[in-house]
């Protein structure tokens, strides 16, 4: 972020870390968390949901099938 002069509002984490998800926010980010259940990768671990959410989630999905819908959650506007 330093390097490139970036802020905050500029970045965006998804992933499945509840450190990073606090990191993320402590800048001003964007952290969508990813609560998949590693078995199938297709329904939400509620368990990590809970704890994604508590790290600062703003948004949890079970996986990247809605990868349009979280492109235009991120982008609308632009």
């Amino acid at each position: 972020m330093n390097e490139k002069k970036l802020q905050g509002n500029e970045l965006a984490f998804i992933g499945d870390g509840p450190v990073e998800m606090r990191e993320c926010r402590k800048q001003g980010g964007i952290a969508i968390g990813v609560a998949s259940d590693e078995i199938t990768r297709q329904t939400l671990n509620l368990i990590k949901r809970e704890k994604l959410i508590k790290a600062g989630a703003h948004f949890v999905i079970p996986n990247f099938s809605q990868s349009d819908q979280i492109l235009d959650l991120l982008f609308k506007g632009r």
